[in-house]
């Protein structure tokens, strides 16, 4: 039983962190296209979308 609890505790903390580190690859590759693009607009709806994928 202990176990378990354990595994599911290592399962969320894993996913939190793949959750974190997606987001901020996400919010990397905003930067970047906003370096090309340079539109604010383009920029802000990408992290509306990366702000909405939940974890």
């Amino acid at each position: 039983m202990i176990y378990k609890l354990n595994y599911s505790i290592l399962v969320n903390n894993y996913n939190g962190i793949r959750c974190r580190l997606q987001k901020s690859l996400n919010l990397f590759s905003a930067l970047f296209i906003f370096s090309i693009v340079s539109d604010l607009n383009v920029y802000l709806s990408f992290i509306t979308i990366v702000n909405q994928t939940g974890c």
